[in-house]
């Protein structure tokens, strides 16, 4: 060792090793110091800007107990049991989640998506081609005896609530310290489309049986749930909620295709969508999403619990388990600053169109990054603020279609034109301009122009696709 030290070579390599090693220390204290920085000052302009970071300031709208419908029971006792992480044999099938996922009957799903339809423009459920193996029968007789046989009691406990004005789920389960990535996760909500999937079936079932007032009953209980779901205040939340009211939607248009709803039936299900709100939706999306910021400052103070809860959700990112302190700062900051820019596009009172704007600017900035929902959160707010912009058009449609049937059961047809009808119902809240109306040999033709601003007569928009250069969204 000594000779080696006389030689020049070596004292250059020890020398190098630590100038490299000091220089690796100054950047991570470089970084660690920027990040705190960075995530101090993204924090403080949130607050300027009035958009809430605090667990306190987040729940600060939670309603009285007794005035809350998701504080009902049933309800209550199955958030307290999404808080949890229990292996599903654990779960007695007499408790809360039991029964809520004894609703969630993969049967129903298969229903919807495995062929049961009816050949047609209008698509609807043809019960005698449900699975043979189906334990709810095979025609719309069967399914209702069997399915209100099995739930009944859990639609009895939902409807008594059903008055109680409000509906707010914690934002997040009790006993949450900012490190649980899993307990932030959206368990009634993704429960919920088996649910909801069952209830439109209930519906469909009802019409075809000739009973108008249960199909508007799984309407209505079905729309309550989804306003239940979204009120958790996550992004996915909101996306429930938005994809699955078009199943309800679905069995609203099947009523008022065979003019099967009564004055009181159309009345009672306006309200229940009126009481939903798509707007407020969004906002507490963006409110919620801005718990990340804690996500992430848990996982800088436990790496190992970094690796373990993102390893299954994103590729390419347990490596960086070994980043400075810094890093995970700098992602929380950039938590932050999106969701301030989210919710303060959804807090102002213009046009929905500026909704799906910001959500093309957000996707478009992620693509070009090349992120992932979890790395780049810009992308989980573009794809939220364009669904957003799509939910609050569609559910405008279904307040004023319910008002032209209501129209139709009145008078024996539907009025000529929308000027009888009250200025904010007839407003498509994408552009602040009225729906577009017409009477058809089959009833009504009733859409937005879309994001394009341009009228296409009512062709329809595509399933897919976020272009701004979209055709008219059709009831």
């Amino acid at each position: 060792m000594k000779n080696w030290g006389r030689k020049k070579w070596f004292r250059v390599l020890v020398r190098c090793a630590v100038a490299g090693a000091s220089l690796l220390v100054l950047v991570y204290a470089a970084i660690n110091w920027w990040g705190a920085r960075e995530k101090q000052r993204a924090i403080a302009e949130a607050r300027a800007a009035g958009v809430p970071v605090t667990l306190a300031e987040m729940m600060a709208d939670m309603p009285p107990r007794e005035e809350n419908f998701a504080m009902i029971p049933f309800l209550a006792e199955l958030e307290k049991s999404y808080g949890t992480i229990d292996p599903v044999e654990n779960i007695p099938p007499s408790s809360a989640r039991g029964r809520y996922e004894a609703m969630a009957d993969p049967v129903f799903q298969r229903a919807w998506r495995g062929g049961a339809w009816r050949k047609g423009i209008e698509k609807k459920i043809d019960f005698s081609l449900m699975p043979a193996d189906n334990p709810y029968g095979q025609s719309a007789v069967s399914f209702l005896k069997e399915y209100d046989r099995r739930h009944g009691d859990i639609l009895a406990e939902l409807r008594e609530g059903l008055s109680r004005p409000y509906s707010r789920r914690p934002l997040v389960p009790e006993g949450f310290d900012g490190t649980d990535w899993f307990n932030l996760s959206e368990g009634l909500g993704m429960m919920g489309q088996r649910v909801i999937d069952g209830l439109a079936l209930r519906a469909e079932a009802a019409l075809m049986t000739g009973d108008p007032a249960r199909a508007a009953d799984s309407i209505v209980i079905g729309l309550r749930l989804l306003e239940t779901t979204a009120s958790h205040g996550s992004a996915m939340g909101a996306l429930v909620e938005w994809r699955l009211f078009g199943l309800l939607k679905g069995s609203l248009k099947s009523g008022i295709r065979e003019h099967a709803w009564s004055e009181d039936e159309l009345e009672r299900i306006r309200d229940a969508f009126l009481r939903m709100n798509p707007q407020e939706s969004l906002q507490r999306a963006m409110k919620g999403e801005i718990l990340m910021l804690q996500v992430w400052e848990g996982w800088r103070d436990d790496r190992r619990r970094f690796h373990s809860d993102i390893e299954s959700y994103s590729n390419g990112l347990a490596w960086r388990i070994f980043f400075p302190d810094g890093w995970f700062d700098l992602k929380a900051a950039e938590v932050v600053r999106t969701s301030k820019e989210g919710y303060q596009v959804t807090a102002g009172c213009g046009p929905a169109l500026s909704w799906w704007e910001a959500g093309e600017r957000f996707r478009e900035g992620a693509t070009g990054k090349g992120g992932d929902w979890l790395s780049d959160p810009s992308l989980v707010y573009g794809i939220t603020l364009e669904r957003g912009s799509r939910a609050i058009v569609q559910w405008r449609l279904c307040v004023l279609a319910c008002e032209l049937e209501s129209y139709y059961v009145r008078h024996g047809d539907y009025p000529v034109d929308l000027s009888g009808f009250p200025a904010d119902i007839v407003r498509d809240p994408l552009h602040g301009t009225p729906f577009r109306y017409r009477r058809t040999e089959e009833g009504f033709l009733l859409y937005s122009i879309g994001p394009d601003g341009k009228d296409d007569e009512g062709g329809k928009y595509p399933l897919r696709g976020q272009s701004v250069d979209q055709p008219d969204w059709v009831w």
